[in-house]
């Protein structure tokens, strides 16, 4: 016979699948009416002859770049030397490592942190650890801190040179300016992203990322808004020629091959970078 606790169990379960189920049914409708909204706006940009040209040029400028959406993309340390590690225990110093090498061409005069000589830890400029990807929430957020900084400036620069805009907070509400003019107005009102948050970190890592903190990309990140996309397609040739950066990954939502159902119908330009600077390398 059954059992007044196992009913009331069974009971709430199934309250509890049938309140998620309608939960999710008027989720769907919610985006699907979004997806709509989107596509009705995206047709009329593809059925333009002007603006189907410049779609076509964004697609051509991102495949020449050899990234793709699909593109392994992790959170990699630095490729490190330890040259300490041996004279500590042998009192000796260490042997030449093979790798020395291409440190000394590859630093020529790169500024080092104190703190790094003082401990004998050595990175070499521009290369990743492929075997050593990063463990640590920690670590991302304190190197997502000062790149966060250091991004701002290159997309002030971006902005700059191709007409584009970011978020400005007035009395009346949130507004789009393009930064060409707010330089010169009053920077300071603009409304500058911050981190990522942790909880929706922690979601990220929980829900999609096996819990593999090196597939987190975007604690510290930023965008760009542009009127036309004859804007969009500059800055991200302005990008592109950057030295200051290292491209990683491009996701080109804006192509004419892009599955719009995978994103409800959003579109955008997602670009993954590293900033490859001398300030990054002092930090």
């Amino acid at each position: 016979s059954a059992s007044l606790p196992g009913i009331l169990a069974l009971v709430l379960s199934i309250s509890m699948g049938i309140l998620r189920l309608r939960a999710t049914w008027k989720s769907n409708n919610l985006l699907r009416h979004d997806r709509m909204e989107y596509d009705a706006l995206w047709n009329t940009l593809v059925y333009k002859e002007s603006t189907f040209a410049i779609i076509t040029e964004i697609d051509i400028v991102v495949k020449s770049l050899g990234l793709t959406d699909t593109t392994a993309c992790r959170q990699l340390n630095r490729m490190r030397l330890d040259t300490n590690s041996s004279s500590s225990s042998t009192g000796k110093a260490p042997p030449p490592h093979p790798l020395e090498a291409r440190l000394d061409e590859a630093s020529n005069n790169a500024p080092i942190y104190p703190l790094f000589t003082d401990l004998g830890l050595f990175t070499i400029p521009g290369a990743k650890q492929i075997e050593s990807p990063v463990t640590s929430c920690n670590q991302l957020y304190c190197q997502g801190a000062i790149a966060n900084l250091l991004l701002r400036d290159r997309l002030k620069e971006w902005a700059d040179a191709s007409n584009g805009m970011f978020q400005r907070e007035t009395e009346s509400g949130s507004v789009y300016v393009r930064w060409s003019d707010a330089k010169f107005d009053d920077p300071k009102t603009i409304k500058w992203p911050g981190m990522k948050k942790h909880r929706r970190c922690i979601e990220k890592l929980l829900r999609s990322y096996n819990d593999d903190p090196s597939h987190l990309m975007d604690i510290s990140r930023s965008s760009i808004v542009f009127e036309t996309l004859a804007d969009l397609h500059e800055c991200i040739c302005v990008i592109a020629a950057d030295e200051n950066i290292c491209l990683e990954r491009v996701k080109n939502r804006m192509s004419h091959d892009y599955a719009s159902g995978t994103t409800e119908g959003y579109r955008d330009v997602c670009i993954n970078l590293r900033l490859v600077n001398q300030q990054v390398g002092l930090a």
